[in-house]
């Protein structure tokens, strides 16, 4: 679930640039937003071999984010882990 952790970012390689600057779509689209699509063939592989697996991952990137359009509670320990990192890295921004 370590992994899982990172991935919740990566979105971000959609919305800056090398030199972290906005690129067009992170202009318009939070990061956040993308961590489904960018994922979306790996997870369509890990479903057809553990779909629960699957499923928490899609969770515990898109639960409860700050303005999250899917506003699900987290339902693992992981999830919230996750948040919580989330919340103090952007603070240190």
């Amino acid at each position: 679930m370590i992994i899982g952790g990172l991935f919740h970012d990566i979105g971000k390689v959609k919305t800056l640039t090398d030199n972290n600057q906005l690129t067009f779509l992170g202009s318009m689209i939070e990061h956040d937003a993308l961590t489904l699509e960018v994922c979306a063939q790996p997870l369509s592989e890990l479903e057809i071999h553990n779909p629960m697996y699957a499923g928490i991952l899609r969770h515990c990137w898109t639960c409860a984010s700050p303005n999250a359009r899917y506003g699900f509670k987290p339902q693992y320990r992981i999830a919230t882990y996750i948040q919580e990192a989330d919340n103090m890295s952007s603070k240190l921004i």
